[in-house]
Formats: structure tokens, sequence, C-alpha cells
């Protein structure tokens, strides 16, 4: 299997709405848009959402100073085809996809509740 992109964008929950922050692949994980993967911000674990690889650095940002993506935590979590039926609903009810992905995915597919706190990978895909 080929390398994974070297910079990530990954969606984490923080704030109202989210963010998105970049990340360092340095293991090379062939991660892609949708995948959850295990990463630590401010000191502190959390799940985020990979939004897109990117091969290059955008020129503002220091490569020595961006986290690493610590690993994978569900393969394919977010569908690209429901992802955009999600943004249509998103468009549809006024509000962000981040709140609609965050309202469609169960409590453990964010890093939260029993599976995440006992290190066992969470069960995701149930829409599939």
């Amino acid at each position: 299997m080929p390398p994974g992109p070297t910079w990530l964008q990954i969606w984490l929950e923080a704030g109202r709405e989210g963010r998105i922050f970049t990340y360092a692949n340095p293991l090379g994980l062939p991660l892609a848009s949708g995948d959850l993967v295990r990463l630590k911000l401010r000191g502190r674990r959390h799940v985020g959402l990979v939004v897109e690889g990117l091969e290059r650095l955008p020129p503002e940002l220091d490569p020595d100073r961006l986290q690493p993506v610590e690993g994978l935590h569900q393969s394919a979590a977010v569908d690209p085809h429901w992802r955009a039926l999600l943004s249509e609903v998103a468009a549809d009810c006024h509000t962000s996809l981040f709140k609609t992905l965050k309202t469609a995915l169960p409590p453990a597919g964010w890093g939260k509740g029993p599976s995440a706190r006992v290190g066992r990978p969470a069960t995701v895909g149930w829409w599939n």
C-alpha cells in the first residue's frame, strides 16, 4: 500500500463549530478523507476526522511545530457519498456540516463513550 499524505487537514471538536488543524503524518499512514484518527491537541488525546491530505504544507506553517497523527481510529468512518448527503442536510437546516456530522456519528466515533475509554476501536460504520 502506498504511503499516505505527508500533511493532513483534520477536523476536531474544538470550539462551537469545530476547527480544522494541520497535522503531520510522519509514519506515512495510508489515511484518506473520512478516516477518524487519534491525535493530541494541547496535550489531550482526541479523535479527529481527516478532511484532506496535503502533499505541500502551506508556507505560513512551520513543519517542525506541527503535531503528528498518532494512529488510525476508524478507517472510512465517513463515506464521501454520506458526507455529501450530510452537507445537503446541513445546508437545508442552516447549520454547520460539523454539527450535522457530530449529530449523525455515535458518541464513540469522536473518541468518547465506553469503547474509546477502554482503548478498543469504536464501531461507527453503522450507516454503511
